[in-house]
């Protein structure tokens, strides 16, 4: 089969074309078919969201080197790069980079994306190279020589490369903000255009990813397009010249932001009832728009740069901020494909469950990626002077159940000890009481420093966990089988679950498995669980895993992937149990303390200092032994043998109602009995009580 001459000379001519002299909106109007709800692939068509239109021409503006977009999802934003694409590729045929946030996500958008908008442009299938080896995942050659390259952040995909186009899709979703040690992703793509002068372009999109990095940051009223300081998109958005959306209002004719402030909504008693009644309003006049004045406002909306304003008439007045960097920010209300009912709902729903469970997760997730705002934890927002749980005190006897509780959650800590502290080694025990909606009461808190074993004199031997296996029997009768009267004297409670935590010096992960397996013969280990903290912060939450390193001669712990152990995601569950010590009345989550407890108690559990990229850290040497002993209860309460957290208190669990109804008190004395107390220590003991 022979070829056309002229379809050679045709795709000959495209090595020696100059650029068509359009801009990138146009080309992507001209080029570019998207695919549509109906899952029909018709031509691009900005009129959903038109405030893409000014964000395309800058692509392709010499008078910028770099275009940035931030903004709330489903908002069109990732358009946007698949026409600045289909611009290198038919009308200025040029190299091209786009960056997603990992290798596999680079894969799946290059499959899932660009080979499909590419397959139905007929203009841009055209442009392809034949050759069945230049349409590969991660790069595609075109006829006139030009490559497309989808990489993710790693310096070896980034340097040593001349690009005259470069582009990042979701920018805040990177696991950092550093690619491999070099500076950040965004300075390093920029780069790569040097070569070309004011012709090159590197262009980035992203919803807010990262958390404002001072709490106290306030809006300036002589910069009011600036962003809160943070790292990502939204520090690069400050770089630029801070573009806003303005609509004008329908009532006063005046101008103003669409931001979610505006929002107005009638409390209907239910997050879906609530969201239906929203309105946005006017900041000038208070005119209330419905949503289905969105196009008739967005048809007339104007992108501003900081330092201008408009009148009444449209005019703009004002010299812009100049920068190199056409930078625009917009949020929720102004999204194309989503729905003020739909934000709404779901920013009550997360605010309901963060007073439900203290938990900020879902919170964060609808104020950064449906509003498109940068989150600030409510963590950082709280007053961390421990002196303030002085007026909280309330009575009640340590070792007491007192009224209210329903179930309750020892904790245990292993310390290593510390001669610099002269603290010996140790369990350190913590028992909480939850109540209805989970209010916590703490019910004892002590310290298991001596082990069975005697020495030569007949005195018991200090505790170590990480040596003697047999010293983590105390914990069987000390914590796991303890019960504790109820204030009313009408019987005991036992522990429902202990979480304890098997990190720390060598051989204490060893003794945790061998210490579960033994427990495991007697049905105990239905009560006992092993917890591990997660480094990252985006880690899963709450995860359970059966650790295997049989073939590792490289790990000292005998995991045989027959001991459960559960990884806690410790930052996301310490935010949860600041937020809840730090809740100021009772209700849901709130924690009560009793008046036995020393400042000590409140140093530890206010020591650790929660740093801007959510991670909580201790600023010295100081204890904080009682705030990981919460977020080890706070973690017990998902083992699937509880599961407090999912409690319909209508409908409670038999386990969990109220002390006439629970077939877990113990109510006859003839059941319990006395701990007694080792004999080496001389102090006066408290009396503690365990199952015979």
């Amino acid at each position: 089969m022979y070829g056309s001459a002229t379809a050679i000379r045709q795709d000959v001519t495209a090595l020696v074309r100059a650029p068509e002299r359009v801009t990138v909106y146009e080309a992507a109007t001209k080029y570019l078919k998207v695919q549509y709800p109906d899952g029909t692939w018709r031509e691009y068509d900005c009129s959903l969201a038109p405030e893409m239109k000014e964000v395309m021409e800058c692509m392709s503006s010499r008078e910028y080197e770099a275009v940035v977009l931030a903004g709330p999802a489903r908002s069109s934003k990732t358009v946007t790069v698949d026409g600045f694409l289909a611009y290198g590729i038919k009308c200025d045929p040029s190299d091209m980079l786009v960056v997603h946030t990992s290798q596999d996500l680079g894969r799946k958008y290059s499959k899932e994306r660009v080979d499909r908008f590419i397959r139905h442009s007929p203009e841009l299938k055209s442009r392809l190279s034949t050759r069945a080896n230049d349409d590969n995942t991660f790069d595609k050659v075109f006829k006139a020589g030009n490559i497309l390259s989808i990489g993710w952040p790693s310096i070896k995909q980034i340097s040593s490369r001349d690009l005259k186009f470069c582009a990042a899709t979701d920018y805040d979703r990177r696991e950092t903000d550093n690619v491999d040690g070099e500076g950040d992703l965004f300075t390093l793509l920029k780069k790569r255009n040097t070569t070309f002068r004011s012709a090159g372009m590197t262009f980035i999109e992203s919803s807010p990813g990262f958390e404002i990095l001072d709490p106290s940051w306030n809006p300036n009223p002589d910069r009011p397009h600036e962003a809160p300081p943070c790292k990502g998109i939204m520090g690069i958005y400050n770089r630029g010249d801070r573009r806003r959306i303005y609509w004008q209002c329908l009532g006063c004719q005046e101008w103003f932001q669409p931001t979610m402030e505006l929002y107005n909504t009638v409390d209907q008693g239910d997050p879906a009832a609530t969201a239906k009644t929203v309105k946005l309003g006017c900041p000038h006049c208070g005119h209330l728009h419905d949503y289905s004045d969105r196009p008739t406002l967005k048809d007339n909306q104007r992108w501003l740069k900081e330092g201008q304003s408009l009148t009444k008439d449209g005019e703009v007045v004002g010299k812009g901020r100049e920068s190199t960097i056409a930078s625009f920010w917009f949020e929720g209300p102004v999204a194309a494909y989503q729905t003020w009912v739909s934000q709404i709902t779901a920013l009550l729903q997360a605010e309901e469950e963060y007073e439900r469970t203290g938990d900020e997760e879902a919170l964060k997730s609808t104020i950064n990626v449906d509003q498109g705002r940068p989150y600030l934890s409510r963590s950082r927002q709280n007053d961390r002077d421990a002196s303030v749980f002085d007026d909280r005190k309330e009575h009640w006897e340590k070792g007491v159940v007192p009224e209210g509780v329903r179930f309750l959650i020892a904790s245990v800590d292993v310390q290593a000890g510390s001669k610099l502290k002269n603290k010996k080694k140790r369990f350190v025990v913590q028992v909480h009481g939850f109540g209805e909606h989970l209010e916590c009461s703490l019910i004892d808190r002590f310290n298991i420093k001596w082990s069975d074993r005697k020495n030569d004199k007949g005195d018991f031997e200090p505790i170590n966990p990480a040596q003697y296996l047999e010293d983590w029997d105390q914990l069987i009768d000390g914590v796991i089988k303890k019960v504790y009267p109820l204030a009313d004297g009408s019987g005991y409670m036992p522990i429902k679950m202990t979480a304890c935590d098997m990190g720390g010096e060598d051989g204490v992960s060893d003794n945790a498995y061998k210490f579960y397996r033994q427990i495991r013969k007697d049905g105990l280990h239905r009560r006992f669980m092993l917890v591990k903290g997660a480094s990252q912060v985006n880690a899963k939450l709450f995860s359970e895993s059966f650790p295997d390193n049989t073939k590792r001669k490289d790990r000292k712990a005998s995991s045989k992937g027959d001991v459960p152990i559960y990884i806690l995601n410790t930052h996301q569950f310490k935010d949860a149990v600041n937020n809840n010590i730090w809740r100021d009345e009772p209700g849901p989550n709130y924690c009560h303390f009793p008046d036995w407890l020393g400042s000590w108690f409140f140093d530890e559990l206010t020591y650790e200092v929660r740093m801007p990229d959510g991670k909580w850290e201790k600023p010295g040497r100081g204890d904080n032994e009682a705030f990981d002993l919460f977020v080890y209860a706070y973690g017990a309460m998902r083992h699937e043998k509880v599961k407090a957290h999912k409690i319909d208190w209508d409908s409670p669990p038999p386990w969990a109602r109220s002390w006439e109804e629970n077939p877990d008190i113990v109510r006859s004395l003839e059941k319990v009995e006395e701990v007694k107390p080792k004999a080496r220590p001389t102090r006066k003991r408290q009396t503690r009580y365990r199952y015979r």
